[in-house]
């Protein structure tokens, strides 16, 4: 119950904000957003006067929460001048306009709005350490809240005022959570320091807060607790808790490794990688993160269609997409093997059954979805090009589809057979562990093992000559249930709000909830329902469906019950 009350001021502050930002302020609308300010206003100060009187020692409090009572006293102040300045402008003549400093005003008290609230939630984030999902889903949220504030700022944007919040969430979303989704273009609606925010954002929502935070803290030599362990050790998806200071240092050496080499390649390679802002090695970079990221956030707006005939940017882009999505579990088990081989001496170990798994299911899935894609648009999107563009272009885009959303291709013309086909290997996505998203290729394959075993009356279910426990199946079945779920809900709700053909509003769905970002088109023009609709999917999608149900569910303890079997008729 406590941690609802602390969740109240945190809705209505982002309700408020969402509110301020349509364009037609009616009456009613006004005293909507004017109340609810109040209300975020009361409940800060019933916080502190709370906490004050219930302190036993009062000087000792405030001396202990100086900067949190100075703070409030200072929001509170800055409030009232908002509020006042707001009556003055609201009811002076139409020719006398807010001054700046009522303007930088207003935005310092958007940001203090909400940072009032971070407080509140470091204190919500402590009482959760022990429960690593719930740690992870809000962390996520808090980045997305942050880099929405920063994209509201007008310096991020290419005309005098930033984007609406509700715009500023979507952009934010699809960067955090690696999709690249857009409601507004990249490449002209920002300046270089919103397209600088957004790549740091794809950055943070590839690696995941927690990681670079733990990282941080080896940089300065701080040890981590048992709690902060358990938490990457879940982010992992490892059981090893003694090694996860060296897996975490390997992740974020091998990310920026791949990524330099990848912005070196493209800077070197690919002269016309130069965005609107920053030159080549801006571009390089941005392109670079952007891709092994898997989030298809572009500086051209046609993406990367200018590059269909380009053969070093589509084998850079390809190798990066592919690099990120096969999971860092897999990138240490190649690494340690090739410097092995490398140094000459007996490999210390063979490839795990989850390294062969991803690589080859994932290689069957490209090769499948290339041989697919071309057969079925050798005489559609493809016609124009040159046979071997044909064949290029249809590789990029079986490997794009792999939760990465770059397109060499105009995918607006597709037919419907095409686009079905897309959904299914979006829905997939690349390999667990990895920046990719979808359900996964690890489950795909304990699925059709289960199938096999099935079909062959067999007892247990095996890859490689190797028992998939009946725990990892069923894991499989509800991540692949909860992902057609959503799915199901998201295109249900699209209908409902847009009026657009119902297979481009499946392939939006799914390329929202397999962090994709390729779109049939409509994005764009996405109501606003259809934008919150996106950003669910797109934060479900990123967060994952374990995670999200392990942070909803509630720990019970342990007591065996054996209760009376029954009989069901199924089939």
């Amino acid at each position: 119950m406590k941690n609802t009350w602390s969740l109240l001021p945190i809705i209505l502050s982002i309700i408020s904000l969402f509110l301020e930002q349509q364009t037609q302020q009616t009456v009613p609308l006004l005293i909507i957003i004017n109340l609810l300010d109040v209300s975020v206003v009361l409940l800060l100060i019933l916080e502190t006067v709370r906490g004050f009187k219930t302190a036993p020692y009062k000087t000792i409090y405030a001396r202990n929460n100086f900067f949190a009572l100075a703070f409030t006293a200072g929001f509170i102040l800055l409030f009232l001048y908002a509020k006042i300045n707001f009556i003055r402008y609201r009811f002076l003549p139409a020719e006398l306009e807010p001054s700046l400093s009522a303007v930088i005003l207003k935005n310092t008290f958007l940001v203090l709005k909400v940072l009032t609230r971070f407080r509140k939630l470091h204190g919500l984030l402590e009482s959760i350490s022990l429960k690593p999902a719930q740690t992870i889903l809000l962390s996520f949220l808090l980045v997305i809240l942050a880099g929405s504030l920063l994209l509201m700022m007008p310096f991020t944007a290419e005309g005098e005022s930033g984007l609406s919040f509700l715009d500023a969430l979507f952009t934010s979303t699809s960067a955090v959570c690696v999709t690249g989704l857009i409601v507004v273009d990249t490449a002209t609606a920002f300046s270089f320091w919103g397209q600088l925010i957004i790549v740091i954002l794809i950055q943070i929502g590839g690696l995941g807060i927690m990681i670079l935070s733990y990282f941080s803290f080896f940089l300065i030599r701080r040890g981590i607790s048992r709690d902060e362990k358990l938490i990457a050790a879940y982010m992992l998806s490892q059981d090893d808790m003694q090694s996860i200071q060296q897996q975490v240092k390997m992740i974020i050496l091998t990310t920026f490794g791949l990524e330099f080499a990848g912005a070196l390649l493209l800077y070197l390679f690919v002269p016309g990688i130069a965005g609107s802002h920053g030159g080549r090695i801006f571009g390089a970079v941005f392109h670079g993160v952007s891709a092994f990221c898997n989030a298809g956030f572009a500086l051209f707006s046609d993406s990367l269609e200018s590059f269909t005939g380009s053969l070093a940017l589509n084998l850079i882009i390809v190798c990066l997409i592919i690099a990120g999505g096969l999971s860092f579990s897999v990138h240490s088990n190649l690494g340690r093997i090739l410097i092995d081989k490398l140094r000459g001496k007996p490999a210390r170990e063979r490839l795990t059954v989850n390294s062969r798994t991803v690589l080859v299911v994932s290689g069957l899935l490209i090769a499948g979805g290339t041989i697919f894609f071309y057969g079925l648009e050798h005489n559609g999107v493809l016609r124009p090009l040159a046979t071997g563009n044909q064949y290029l272009s249809a590789f990029f885009q079986s490997v794009t589809l792999r939760t990465a959303g770059f397109n060499t291709l105009p995918l607006g013309s597709l037919g419907a057979g095409t686009y079905l086909f897309m959904c299914f290997l979006m829905f997939i996505g690349g390999a667990s562990g990895s920046t990719a998203g979808g359900i996964k290729v690890n489950s795909l394959a304990a699925i059709a093992a289960h199938f096999k075993a099935q079909l062959s009356e067999s007892r247990s279910a095996t890859l490689f000559r190797n028992t998939v426990s009946s725990a990892n199946i069923m894991r499989a079945f509800t991540i692949s249930a909860f992902g057609i779920f959503t799915v199901s809900a998201g295109t249900l709700l699209l209908m409902i709000f847009e009026k657009a053909p119902p297979m481009h509003i499946l392939f939006e769905a799914v390329s929202a909830f397999g962090t994709v970002g390729l779109s049939a088109g409509i994005t764009s023009s996405l109501s606003p329902p259809g934008k919150l609709v996106i950003i669910c999917m797109m934060f479900l999608g990123r967060i994952g469906p374990l995670t999200v149900l392990a942070a909803a569910g509630r720990r019970r303890q342990n007591i065996d019950v054996e209760y009376p079997s029954a009989e069901l008729s199924i089939g």
